[in-house]
């Protein structure tokens, strides 16, 4: 898996998170939904915090680069 792999898996997780929509089956998959760009930062930096895969409780995600 590359670094562009593991960017989009994290980006992937993010939509997850603010839509509830995985995939074409889920009922609001196809729904238009409207962010602003200060919710979206907002929503960003908590799914930072609460994520438990790529969140900042995720002892091998806290490794300083």
């Amino acid at each position: 898996m590359t670094k562009a792999d593991l960017n989009l898996m994290v980006i992937e997780n993010f939509i997850l998170h603010i839509t509830h929509a995985s995939d074409k089956n889920d009922l609001n998959f196809k729904e238009p939904m409207t962010f602003t760009p200060k919710q979206l930062y907002k929503m960003a930096k908590d799914y930072i915090e609460e994520d438990h895969v790529d969140g900042r409780d995720n002892e091998e995600n806290n490794i300083e680069l």
